[in-house]
C-alpha cells in the first residue's frame, strides 16, 4: 500500500513537471518545480526558499497560469500570496477585446477594476497579465493567465467598470507549482 501510495505521488509530480516543461514561456531553466506543503486562505506554503534562491516577489506559475507571488522566503521554506489574496494585485488585459484594467484578490475570489467605460468586456474572456516586470526583475511576465471574466458590472454613471473574474486553476487541488527565477 504504501509503494502504490509512492508510486501515485511520483506519477503526479512526473506529470506535472512533464507538462510544465512542454511549454515554451517561461523558459524551463527560468523554473524551480517547488511541492505545496502548506495552504491558508489565500496563501501557499511551499518546500523551497533562500536555499533555492528563492527571493520574495518572484512569480509563481502552474502552466501558463499564473498562481502569485512570493511573499516572504525562509532558508528552506516560502509563502506564496496567490491571486485571491488582498495583498495581490497587478496589471491586466483581455484577451479578446485588449481591453485593460488592475486585478486585486478579493478573498474568495478576484476582480478586474478600474477598466474605462468605453472598453468592452465579454463574459467568458480570458485574463491576461501585461506584463509589469521593475529594474529590480520584480514583476509578472506579459501574457500569463489570470482567469476568465465571470460576471460585469458596468453602470454609466460611473467612471469605471469591473469583472468578476475566476481562476481556471483549483487552488485545493494543485500539489506542485513553479518559480520563475529570472
Amino acid at each position: 500500500t504504501t509503494q502504490l501510495i509512492k508510486q501515485t505521488e511520483l506519477q503526479r509530480e512526473n506529470d506535472a513537471l512533464r507538462s510544465q516543461f512542454q511549454l515554451i514561456d517561461p523558459s524551463p531553466k527560468q523554473l524551480i518545480p517547488a511541492a505545496i506543503i502548506g495552504q491558508g486562505q489565500s496563501t501557499i506554503t511551499i518546500d523551497k526558499g533562500s536555499a533555492e534562491k528563492i527571493k520574495e516577489g518572484m512569480t509563481v506559475v502552474f502552466g501558463n497560469n499564473l498562481i502569485g507571488k512570493i511573499s516572504k522566503s525562509s532558508q528552506h521554506m516560502s509563502i506564496i500570496d496567490d491571486l485571491r489574496s488582498s495583498n495581490f494585485s497587478t496589471t491586466a488585459k483581455t484577451l479578446r477585446t485588449n481591453a485593460l484594467g488592475i486585478v486585486k484578490g478579493d478573498s474568495d475570489k478576484f476582480v478586474m477594476t478600474n477598466v474605462v467605460l468605453s472598453e468592452k468586456l465579454e463574459k467568458s474572456d480570458l485574463i491576461l497579465t501585461k506584463g509589469d516586470i521593475d529594474s529590480a526583475g520584480h514583476g509578472f511576465p506579459p501574457d500569463l493567465v489570470i482567469g476568465k471574466i465571470e460576471s460585469i458590472d458596468k453602470k454609466a454613471s460611473n467612471l469605471f467598470q469591473s469583472a468578476g473574474v475566476k481562476s481556471l486553476i483549483d487552488f485545493e487541488k494543485i500539489e506542485m507549482v513553479f518559480v520563475i527565477i529570472k
